[in-house]
């Protein structure tokens, strides 16, 4: 992978870049062309995409609510990548066996006093086959699936609270469902950009990890 390049402006090839205030520390360029080279091959093999962005959070017995900690006694979690990416494996398996043809860039990220990371996963899906997204339970299912494996929460665990979709605004409205992607709809292909961008960000990436643990990665197209 690249060497890390980070850019301090908010415009990258003429496209705005996410206006978060976690933004001020930079973005990283390789990422940024990551996330452009997947939604120009995306668009160049189907005409119609939902891009949808979720962020992944492990399990915690620190919760006021009883019901939330669901942690196994004596379970540990793994500092390295290996229960999110199995989830992802097993995650994109199912929806490519479907037909979607799907896209996708995550990142691994650490804030400063937070001993876990968690990850932000961007999603392109051919709209052919799926027009709107209503399958949390579904990805539930494989994030919950994904920790049991790794012995973190018993099998069957209510794992629901701890995969969050991204949210945005939009004609003053909080929107939940994903962002329309259209090809030669250039006002759709900067916002969706702009908000993929937000996975850019140089904030919350250098946090210490284990050796060869890398803190993001994307699909072969």
């Amino acid at each position: 992978m690249a060497t890390k390049t980070i850019i301090n402006t908010r415009i990258y090839e003429g496209m705005p870049l996410s206006a978060s205030p976690k933004g001020d520390d930079g973005f990283n360029s390789c990422i940024l062309a990551a996330i452009k080279d997947l939604m120009d091959s995306a668009l160049a093999r189907h005409p119609n995409w939902l891009f949808m962005l979720f962020t992944f959070s492990y399990p915690s017995n620190g919760h006021e609510n009883q019901k939330d900690n669901i942690v196994l006694p004596g379970a540990s979690i793994p500092e390295d990548n290996r229960v999110f990416v199995y989830f992802l494996n097993q995650y994109i398996r199912a929806l490519n066996s479907g037909g979607c043809d799907t896209s996708y860039l995550w990142v691994r990220e650490q804030t400063a006093g937070n001993t876990r990371c968690h990850y932000h996963l961007a999603i392109w899906f051919n709209r052919d086959i799926i027009q709107h997204f209503g399958r949390m339970i579904q990805i539930n299912g494989y994030w919950s699936q994904a920790l049991a494996n790794y012995g973190i929460v018993a099998h069957g665990a209510n794992t629901a609270g701890l995969i969050d979709r991204g949210r945005y605004e939009q004609d003053g409205k909080t929107q939940y469902y994903g962002m329309s992607l259209h090809r030669g709809n250039r006002d759709e292909y900067m916002a969706v950009f702009q908000r993929a961008s937000y996975l850019a960000k140089d904030y919350s990436k250098d946090a210490p990890r284990p050796i060869n643990t890398r803190t993001w990665g994307r699909s072969e197209r």
